[in-house]
């Protein structure tokens, strides 16, 4: 769950999770199950229920009533869709998949590789409509679009979609990438980054907009206190 001022908005993880539980661990969710279970626990807590029995029954099953144990429900794991599991039907052959790196809405009409986008965090579950999902797509066929270089730098800007948002970014050379593991460097050159403000659009951005974000400081401001502690630490080495 997140927060949008004082509401609470479901995140596609969750949609996910519950999906699964609800298709491969139908018992543990049901009310009668959680209510009967709420009550094991009033009475293990007033003493009228030994707790290390309770748990056997619920690990390994209960034969007097042929309740079936977690060990015998998570022994079939193996074999869970999880890309079923993880993809959320919309409408007109849009559907929300949730990666490894997020949420992403992917058009199923396609024929090869499927288009895809990803969703950014400012859209809620139930902003997402087919018609939502086609805008997202439309967006992402901009998604690295070359706006041409930077004249200091020789280096090519682009602009892409990403899951916080639209940006434009610079990209370094092959030499300036970020060391493979095992590897020294004596620093990591990371490419400038830009976001675009919310009136900006990704499939009209021009090279000279581009170019005035990534000019935009990083860092905003210092820390005073650390400006103080610098500056009395040069004043006791002076004096010493």
């Amino acid at each position: 769950m997140r927060t949008r001022g004082s509401a609470l908005i479901p995140t596609w993880l969750a949609f996910a999770v519950t999906r699964l539980l609800e298709l491969h661990f139908p018992r543990l969710v049901d009310y009668d199950f959680t209510a009967s279970m709420e009550a094991d626990l009033d009475r293990i807590a007033s003493g009228d229920e030994q707790r290390v029995d309770w748990l056997k029954r619920f690990y390994f099953g209960d034969e007097s009533t042929n309740a079936e144990g977690l060990r015998d429900l998570v022994a079939d794991l193996g074999d869970i869709d999880a890309r079923g599991v993880s993809t959320i039907e919309i409408g007109e052959g849009i559907v929300v998949r949730v990666g490894r790196y997020g949420p992403y809405v992917e058009d199923t009409n396609t024929e090869g590789d499927p288009r895809r986008a990803s969703i950014t965090d400012d859209i809620a579950p139930d902003e997402m409509s087919a018609e939502k999902g086609r805008e997202l797509l439309e967006t992402a066929s901009d998604d690295g679009r070359v706006l041409g270089q930077d004249p200091e730098t020789g280096r090519d800007i682009v602009a892409k979609a990403g899951r916080y948002g639209p940006y434009v970014t610079e990209v370094l050379p092959e030499s300036d990438e970020a060391p493979a593991k095992g590897t020294k460097k004596a620093a990591k050159v990371k490419p400038r980054t830009g976001s675009l403000f919310k009136d900006m659009d990704l499939g009209t951005i021009e090279l000279d907009t581009a170019l005035k974000l990534l000019s935009l400081p990083r860092e905003v401001g210092a820390d005073p206190s650390l400006a103080t502690s610098s500056l009395r630490r040069t004043v006791a080495m002076a004096r010493t």
